[in-house]
């Protein structure tokens, strides 16, 4: 997951009785990093910035506000309330402002700091700040009397920056291939592995599939996207096998932190004709 807290779509629906239709893109970035990692023991201060730019011309508006943060193999990515996992940071941290008002091609600061409660078991905690443009719809059609109610859709477009802290002392990583690979097929002949992470930190494995034919000959090695892999989500890793012949063969999977910590398994695997 080039890191998996990339800009957020999400559409909010107004119900009136035109319909209308109000897209447009956003005027605010984040400069800089969008996954900000800290080591830290419990007991001392976090401090850091998030750095918002505006590229459009006039003012806009911006909220602040947190969410925790999760995903699984299957797809599914969500944002609980803040607080809400076992791991979450959030409560941890202070912002000095939750609404900006940014003039045009300007960039402003965001500070916040907070501190690692005494007491914190080492591992990785995490979450969300999520930085949205706040965009009032506009009448579509001019004048509208207010008893006639009228459909509008409106785009609001969130930036999500994720502030990580590691605790204590890192451990090993604790990898676990949650399926068989299984076969998607498609022009790329792509297999997939469901991979959780039992550990207590968050991870960056390169993860790679190599192709063992019948005699032990290496067919083909292909890499995963490399991802954040959070403790307790999963994530569906794909491998391009295209070009490889029909038939049995036996795949090695490999994870590597990069820390002299490699694990791995391996599979019976059938590329179908």
């Amino acid at each position: 997951m080039l890191s998996r807290t990339p800009s957020l779509l999400l559409i909010g629906i107004h119900f009136f009785v035109h319909f209308v239709l109000c897209f447009r893109a956003s005027a605010i970035e984040i400069i800089g990093e969008t996954i900000q990692r800290s080591a830290k023991h419990p007991g001392e201060q976090i401090e850091g910035s998030i750095s918002i730019g505006n590229k459009g011309k006039s003012y806009v508006e911006v909220r602040i506000y947190q969410t925790d943060y999760c995903f699984s193999a299957d797809g599914t990515t969500k944002f609980p309330a803040p607080g809400i996992l076992p791991r979450s940071n959030a409560k941890w941290l202070q912002f000095d402002i939750n609404q900006l008002s940014i003039p045009g091609e300007t960039n402003t600061t965001l500070s916040f700091k907070g501190v690692v409660p005494a007491g914190m078991t080492n591992g990785s905690y995490w979450s969300m700040v999520m930085v949205e443009e706040i965009e009032p719809i506009s009448a579509p059609f001019g004048k509208v009397e207010p008893e006639v109610r009228r459909a509008g859709v409106r785009v609001v477009v969130r930036h999500a920056v994720q502030i990580i802290c590691d605790v204590g002392q890192p451990g090993a990583p604790d990898f676990q291939i949650l399926a068989k690979p299984s076969f998607l097929g498609g022009e790329n002949r792509e297999y997939a592995l469901d991979v959780g992470n039992q550990g207590d930190w968050v991870s960056y494995p390169e993860v790679s599939m190599e192709l063992f034919d019948s005699r032990g000959v290496s067919i083909k090695k292909v890499l995963g996207a490399k991802v954040h892999l959070h403790p307790g989500c999963s994530y569906r890793y794909r491998f391009r096998l295209r070009g490889v012949n029909p038939g049995k063969y036996t795949a090695a999977i490999v994870f590597d932190t990069g820390d002299d910590n490699l694990s791995g398994a391996q599979h019976a695997i059938v590329l179908p004709e």
